[in-house]
């Protein structure tokens, strides 16, 4: 697992770093350019350093409600996401490609 820390103070700094280490996770810093640059750079570094065969991007205040299971998704995705509904009840991303109720809960899934 790869921890990309784009740098908030010296507190946080000193705390994400420490728990990343603590769990095992490499751990690199970059420049705050925004969230896609901070993505971009976590998937470089994977991609230079590890072969793997998925990527899972997530914000660090992500919670999984329930065990993610890609045998379930019976697809091949190029990119999942969950439906973000903001507290004034519009949905962040409703452009569906593919839905799976697989979870009983309903998943983007854009091909």
């Amino acid at each position: 697992m790869l921890v990309v820390d784009s740098f908030y103070d010296d507190d946080t700094f000193l705390l994400i770093r420490k728990y990343a280490k603590g769990f095992g996770c490499e751990y690199i810093e970059i420049e705050n350019k925004g969230y896609g640059f901070g993505n971009n750079c976590g998937l470089d570094c994977v991609n230079t350093h590890y072969t793997y065969k998925y990527a899972c991007v997530c914000n660090p205040d992500t919670y999984l409600t329930s065990r993610l299971s890609l045998e379930q998704l019976n697809i091949d995705a190029a990119c999942i996401a969950p439906d973000i509904i903001a507290r004034n009840g519009k949905h962040q991303n409703p452009y569906w490609c593919y839905e799976n109720e697989s979870f009983g809960v309903n998943y983007n899934a854009v091909l």
